[in-house]
C-alpha cells in the first residue's frame, strides 16, 4: 500500500475517532464533503468493473458507518474492540474493492464488493458503492459472517 493511501486512510481513521465519541445523531460539519480514499489499480481481476476509477467516501457516510457499527458491535464487544474492528474495515477497503471475492451490480447505480477476511480471523466485508460522475462513492460498509466452506 502506498504512503499516500496510508495517509488518506489515517485521515479517515482520525475522523472515525472523532465520530466515535459523538452522540448518535450529532451533526457534523461539511457532511457532504467527499474524501478521496484510493484509485482502483493493480487488481488481480483483469477485467475489474471499475479499473482506474477513483473511490471516495463522504463525511456523512463515514459517520453513519462509525455510528451504526458502534451500535451493532457494542452488544458483544468492548469499546476498544469495536473501534479496532471499525479501523480494520477502513484498512481493508482497498483490498475488498480492488481484489474482491464477489461483485454484484444492482442497476442503475449500486455496486457491491465483498471480501472474505476469515484468514485474518475477521468477518467478511461488503461495501456498497454508487457510480457518480465517473467516480465511485462508498455509501455503506457492512460486516458479514463468514460462510462455512
Amino acid at each position: 500500500m502506498s504512503t499516500s493511501i496510508q495517509r488518506r486512510l489515517g485521515g479517515l481513521k482520525t475522523l472515525i475517532g472523532v465520530y466515535f465519541l459523538l452522540e448518535k445523531g450529532a451533526l457534523i460539519e461539511k457532511h457532504t464533503e467527499l474524501l478521496r480514499v484510493f484509485d482502483i489499480r493493480g487488481s488481480q481481476h483483469v477485467k475489474h468493473p471499475h479499473k482506474n476509477v477513483r473511490v471516495y467516501i463522504s463525511r456523512k457516510s463515514l459517520k453513519h458507518f462509525t455510528e451504526s457499527r458502534n451500535v451493532d458491535l457494542s452488544k458483544h464487544h468492548t469499546k476498544n474492540e469495536v473501534l479496532e474492528n471499525i479501523y480494520f474495515a477502513i484498512d481493508q477497503l482497498q483490498e475488498t474493492i480492488r481484489d474482491f471475492d464477489k461483485y454484484e451490480f444492482e442497476p442503475p447505480l449500486k455496486h457491491f464488493y465483498s471480501k472474505d477476511h476469515s484468514h485474518l480471523g475477521k468477518p467478511s466485508l461488503r461495501v456498497l458503492l454508487e457510480l457518480k460522475e465517473k467516480r465511485l462513492e462508498i455509501i455503506s460498509i457492512h460486516f458479514q459472517k463468514n460462510r462455512k466452506k
